[in-house]
């Protein structure tokens, strides 16, 4: 078990979360099979008493990512008050005590097709989600992260399912994320958009990306210099899921209807994986122009999988 040491007056932090909830490491129910019938699991909004067990699940499930790319208890209350219905996470009511095992974050944008470029740490203000906007028609997926002793219990798939249902009651048109693709590691030999294509037509099988196709998810296109992921090159796939309820306001002004199709082997070639809606890295921003270069193609929930399962992923 790990503690959680309470250094910070937070609201509903130690002294006020009851002790079942102050542990993040716990028991693993895949080695004790008498016992997982018992374990029972619910998904429900984040709340003040869970943002340090989720702190410290941040360290467990994403080790590899920069202190600044993970999030603190102080952000994860920063995300409640901005955008509460948008935070979730999973409760494991394991021999009498509740357990933070896994969760998810999000914001709501406006997202800009025409220029997909952005890093993580830009895209979630630095951990803080400030970038979110009330009247956003996208769901940024910024994280999915469940306990390696949870994982395979499609945990993640009903933390997903709760942004799904989130979209469709805020009438949203979708979903979007930066995937990661930790599989890339042992296939170097191919650009990242070339990777990210196979991993799309099924004859490569990535943790994370593959995970997000089976979810509903469509590739749009390549995030360079996204996040710091050596394994990927530190790039990330820009995934959507639209919502096929989606129903235009009648007081919006809507322009030409959105639609992007998903990579195709000639996009391996071209300087565009993505709608002709979308530019190129070089065009976007000159720090993106190296990274662009570099593979001459554009081929972001970011998925955290970690090569682990079901469980981890930036988006």
């Amino acid at each position: 078990m790990i503690p959680v040491h309470s250094t910070h007056a937070l609201p509903g932090e130690a002294g006020n979360i009851p002790k079942s909830a102050r542990h993040v490491h716990p028991p693993n129910p895949k080695h004790e099979q008498a016992k997982l019938a018992h374990v029972h699991i619910h998904i429900t909004n984040t709340r003040p008493e869970h943002v340090r067990p989720l702190a410290q699940l941040q360290q467990i499930v994403f080790p590899e990512l920069a202190p600044e790319e993970r999030f603190t208890a102080q952000k994860y209350l920063k995300h409640i008050e901005l955008f509460p219905e948008g935070q979730f996470v999973a409760i494991a009511q394991y021999e009498g005590k509740d357990i933070v095992i896994g969760a998810t974050s999000t914001f709501r944008t406006n997202f800009d097709f025409d220029h997909i470029q952005h890093t993580y740490l830009e895209a979630i203000a630095h951990g803080w989600l400030t970038n979110h906007e009330p009247d956003g028609e996208w769901l940024y997926g910024v994280d999915v992260s469940v306990h390696p002793d949870y994982r395979g219990l499609r945990i993640g798939r009903r933390l997903y399912d709760a942004r799904r249902a989130l979209v469709r009651k805020l009438n949203l048109r979708g979903e979007i994320a930066g995937a990661l693709i930790p599989g890339y590691v042992h296939h170097t030999h191919l650009t990242v958009a070339q990777y990210a294509l196979k991993v799309w037509q099924d004859t490569i099988h990535d943790p994370t990306l593959s995970v997000q196709i089976r979810n509903g998810f469509v590739p749009k296109g390549i995030l360079y210099d996204h996040i710091n992921d050596p394994r990927s090159d530190h790039a990330a796939v820009l995934i959507v899921r639209e919502n096929p309820h989606y129903v235009p306001s009648q007081t919006s002004e809507e322009t030409q209807p959105y639609a992007i199709q998903a990579l195709s082997a000639a996009d391996t070639v071209t300087t565009s994986v993505v709608s002709d809606k979308t530019s190129t890295a070089a065009a976007n921003a000159p720090h993106h122009a190296k990274a662009a270069a570099k593979n001459a193609h554009s081929t972001h929930e970011i998925v955290r999988d970690h090569a682990r399962g079901d469980a981890a992923a930036v988006g």
